[in-house]
């Protein structure tokens, strides 16, 4: 599958209607810096995940001079062709906007953008988010702050982790989701304890754990499964590389609790792993202490590369491939490196520096803006 076509309405900083064609193998998007390259990306990233790369409230991917925007994708392969869109607009509203009709008056929004929403349509028939996402494209995202993956914080971490199998395990997003919830009410019943008696705390805590403990385990459980993939394919141009996964496992230290009861906040479980990507030599060193700049670049190379294979293998097709102008961090010979992968993909590459135009040798369309 490969994306044909892209329409964009009122999103972002793209406040008129604006199409693009897009060749079936490699796309090169050229312009200044604030001419909207990344939210060109960021709209096909939003039409897989159903959520922005930068995206905190819903409000943010509208066109401050705009009431509603709409994005939609028409993507081809054997079998027959499938439009993906995404419209939103205020909660309030019934009326479904249409990026052919644009308004003529486009001042900012009297309704307040705290309350716009998302509308999910496959092939125009509006579906559920669920539905919506089972029926949409893989994609994986390569932009310069992913070397927060190697030196960031560990939460940077935990949300590759996410992203990467939420997009082939619906059971892993679901327990995702019931464990965020359960930790806000174990939270809540730990700072209101005073609120219960003895009996009453027991028996709630009781039931939080067990539910915690029963998606716990399931994330945990595929969040092995990746480092095993990943560490089943160490080698990348010479260089070998692993992950050190650390697991903090729900419940399998009743001493927790009474830090827990002090500190009245949760203090085990998913929600703090981390893991460490390493380099293979005569012996295994983190990157995050060790490893130089330019090591730590060819870690997160290889972690991407294995993203994509990762993906491939769980779902069964090519993911679309998104760089975010990355040839401003990565040196010649990592450029080449990545270059050479993304031949295999259908690739959107975003960039300001002509200077990557003469390391594309192949067949690639061009895109103004």
């Amino acid at each position: 599958m490969y994306l044909s076509k892209l329409t964009l309405f009122g999103f972002r900083n793209l406040s008129k209607v604006k199409t693009f064609e897009f060749d079936k193998r490699y796309n090169l998007i050229v312009g200044k810096n604030a001419v909207g390259k990344t939210n060109l990306l960021d709209s096909i990233y939003l039409l897989s995940l159903g959520e922005g790369i930068r995206e905190k409230k819903t409000m943010e991917l509208v066109n401050y001079q705009a009431n509603t925007a709409q994005i939609s994708g028409w993507f081809l392969d054997s079998n027959q062709p499938i439009k993906l869109s995404i419209n939103i607009s205020p909660e309030s509203s019934q009326k479904v906007p249409m990026a052919e009709k644009e308004e003529k008056n486009t001042a900012f929004a009297m309704q307040s953008k705290e309350n716009f929403k998302k509308h999910f349509f496959i092939n125009d028939l509006k579906k559920s988010a669920k539905e919506y996402r089972q029926r949409t494209f893989p994609v994986v995202l390569f932009q310069p702050q992913d070397l927060d993956l190697i030196n960031g914080a560990p939460s940077k971490r935990r949300e590759f982790l996410d992203l990467t199998i939420g997009q082939y395990s619906y059971s892993y997003r679901q327990a995702r989701t019931n464990y965020d919830k359960g930790l806000y009410r174990r939270n809540k019943l730990l700072e209101q304890k005073e609120k219960y008696n003895s009996k009453e705390f027991s028996e709630l805590l009781s039931f939080w754990d067990n539910f915690l403990r029963k998606n716990a385990l399931e994330i945990t459980a595929q969040r092995k499964e990746l480092i095993a993939f990943f560490n089943k394919h160490l080698e990348l141009n010479g260089a070998s590389f692993d992950l050190q996964y650390s697991p903090n496992e729900f419940g399998q230290d009743e001493k927790i609790l009474a830090d827990e009861m002090r500190q009245r906040r949760t203090l085990q479980g998913p929600q703090l792993d981390d893991f460490e990507v390493h380099m293979l030599s005569k012996e295994s060193k983190p990157l995050s202490q060790y490893g130089s700049r330019s090591e730590q670049r060819l870690g997160v190379l290889w972690l991407k590369i294995n993203e994509l294979k990762l993906l491939e293998d769980r779902l069964g097709e090519a993911p679309l491939l998104l760089m975010d102008d990355i040839f401003s961090e990565l040196d010649l010979e990592n450029s080449q490196r990545i270059l050479h992968v993304s031949q295999n993909y259908q690739t959107f590459i975003t960039t300001a520096h002509l200077e990557v135009l003469p390391l594309i040798n192949f067949p690639a369309k061009v895109i103004n803006l």
